[in-house]
C-alpha cells in the first residue's frame, strides 16, 4: 500500500515524467509466511531513444509560452495568461477517453502542449507544469464530476498566498473559452466536483 501510494503521488506531481505509464507492478519476496513487496516495476509509453527528443519538445513548448508571459506581473496575471494559452493550444481529445493504453500522450502535459490534444489529466498536468515553471505552486487534484460520477482531474493553485481550484478542462468549451472554474473556492467547487479523498 505504501509503494502504491508513493507511485500515485509521484505520478500526479511530476508532469515532466510524462513517459511513465500509469500502470505498474510490484515484486518482492516471501519472508516466513509474509509477502514483502519492495520493488516497483515501471512501464513506459516511450522507449529510451524517444524520451530525450520528446522531453526537448515539451521543454521548448513550455518555454515558448513562458517567454510570452507579461513581465513584471503578479501571480494572478501570470496564471490567467498561461491558462488562456493552454486553452488556445489544446483541444479535448474525446477519442482518447476510450483508452489510455492507445492514447497515452493525451493523459500527459506532452499531449496537451506538444500535440495539442488531451483529456482532463493532460490539461491538469500541463497547467501544473506551466505554473510550477513560472514559480507558482500548483498541483493536480483527482476526483469525480458530481453529476455523472466520472473520473476527473483539475488543479489546486496558490495565487498570491491564497489557494483556489482551477479546472482548465471545463473552461475549454467551444466555440469560446470561459472562466466558470477559474480560481474558485471549495464551496463553489463541490457543487460540480467531488474530491478523491484517498490521496489525502
Amino acid at each position: 500500500e505504501n509503494i502504491s501510494l508513493l507511485f500515485e503521488s509521484f505520478y500526479l506531481d511530476n508532469p515532466t515524467f510524462f513517459f511513465i505509464d500509469r500502470t505498474y507492478s510490484l515484486a518482492g519476496k516471501q519472508i516466513n509466511d509474509k509477502s514483502v513487496y519492495d520493488t516497483l516495476i515501471l512501464q513506459y509509453t516511450m522507449n529510451a531513444e524517444q524520451r530525450p527528443t520528446a522531453t526537448q519538445k515539451l521543454n521548448c513548448a513550455v518555454q515558448d509560452l513562458l517567454d510570452g508571459c507579461p513581465k513584471g506581473t503578479d501571480d494572478y496575471e501570470k496564471e490567467l495568461y498561461l491558462h488562456n494559452q493552454l486553452l488556445a493550444t489544446c483541444i479535448y481529445d474525446q477519442q482518447a477517453t476510450e483508452s489510455s493504453v492507445r492514447f497515452p500522450n493525451a493523459y500527459s502535459a506532452y499531449g496537451a502542449l506538444v500535440e495539442g490534444k488531451a483529456v482532463c489529466e493532460g490539461y491538469a498536468k500541463a497547467m501544473q507544469l506551466l505554473l510550477n515553471t513560472a514559480k507558482i505552486d500548483a498541483t493536480v487534484v483527482r476526483g469525480y464530476s458530481a453529476d455523472q460520477q466520472t473520473a476527473h482531474m483539475w488543479n489546486l493553485v496558490n495565487i498570491n498566498d491564497n489557494y483556489y481550484y482551477l479546472d482548465p478542462t471545463w473552461n475549454d468549451s467551444e466555440p469560446h473559452h470561459h472562466y466558470s472554474y477559474f480560481n474558485i473556492s471549495y464551496d463553489w467547487l463541490k457543487r460540480s466536483h467531488i474530491l478523491d479523498t484517498t490521496m489525502t
